[in-house]
């Protein structure tokens, strides 16, 4: 019952990763152990990654059975599933490989997935959202949008994601806790592009003008400056408006340098229109069609 597949992966896991909670949960009674993880991840993060698999990749798995996967991770639980493994190999599932796994407990994989369900149950068994992965970033920033490799990629709307977000502040996050790359819940939610989670993290006391270890305030990376990997090519010019607006209110610095205003800034004045209809013009000067453009506004607003 504990075989294993040649890299270490337990039946278990493979169940888990397609979906299979009957068959998973059939090996758990047979003797299967909750926590092997030969192949650097037990099922209870398999559980939380299967429930919230990047868009645009692998279809995801079609579900057998009557148990749901939240009746499941709920089993593993009560089995005795470590609330607080740690991630020791990358996930393998067309995951890109740009996000730092190791080191990330199931909770802070639910709050990257914007799961904000499955972090609450995680946090009923005892899942500590302190705990942080190998480089620094923490269930809230996770949530925030720190180490998301694309907006339009990774799982979970802006809406989830302030609802995780709600869950690691109830959990006791740390609003200005900064990871080894020096990425504030700032610097996520601004890469993000998601302007509720800007004004919650600002109810909430977070700094706004605060730079990262490459000298990048969330400003510059709305700005589309530096995204983490690729520079220039995710501007979100929505935030921008958000960030500069309440730079303004507050006499810190909001101006952008000569040369990186990039859309309908003029003069070095507040844009007053709203970031939908900044965001319609800019797809427009993109090309994008009516219908492109209305399903792209949509998207932002987390109707799917």
């Amino acid at each position: 019952m504990n075989e294993t597949a040649p890299d270490g992966t337990s039946a278990l896991v493979i169940a888990a990763a397609n979906a299979h909670w009957e068959l998973a949960a059939f090996l758990l009674d047979a003797g299967a152990d909750p926590n092997a993880a030969g192949q650097g991840w037990p099922a209870l993060h398999q559980v939380v990654r299967t429930r919230n698999l990047n868009i645009g990749f692998f279809p995801h798995p079609e579900p057998t059975g009557t148990l749901s996967s939240m009746e499941f991770a709920r089993l593993l639980l009560e089995r005795g599933a470590d609330v607080n493994a740690r991630i020791t190999e990358p996930i393998v599932d067309g995951f890109r490989g740009f996000w730092t796994q190791q080191g990330a407990t199931p909770i802070l994989v639910a709050a990257k997935g914007a799961d904000a369900a499955m972090m609450r149950l995680l946090a009923e068994y005892g899942a500590d959202a302190s705990l942080a992965n190998e480089r620094g970033t923490t269930p809230l920033m996770a949530a925030s949008g720190v180490e998301m490799f694309n907006p339009n990629e990774d799982s979970g709307t802006n809406p989830e994601a302030l609802a995780a977000l709600e869950v690691a502040l109830e959990l006791g996050g740390d609003v200005n806790a900064a990871n080894n790359d020096g990425d504030t819940p700032m610097h996520g939610a601004a890469w993000r592009g998601a302007n509720d989670i800007v004004l919650r993290l600002v109810a909430e006391g977070a700094e706004l003008h605060v730079q990262n270890n490459n000298g990048y305030t969330p400003l510059q990376i709305a700005n589309g400056e530096e995204e983490g990997r690729v520079a220039n090519i995710n501007i979100r010019p929505w935030t921008v408006a958000l960030l500069q607006d309440l730079l303004k209110e507050r006499g810190l610095p909001w101006e952008l340098q000569r040369g990186q205003e990039r859309f309908a800034f003029e003069n070095n004045e507040i844009d007053t229109r709203s970031p939908e209809e900044i965001m319609r013009e800019y797809l427009q000067q993109q090309g994008l069609g009516p219908t492109e453009i209305e399903a792209a506004l949509a998207a932002q607003r987390g109707d799917r």
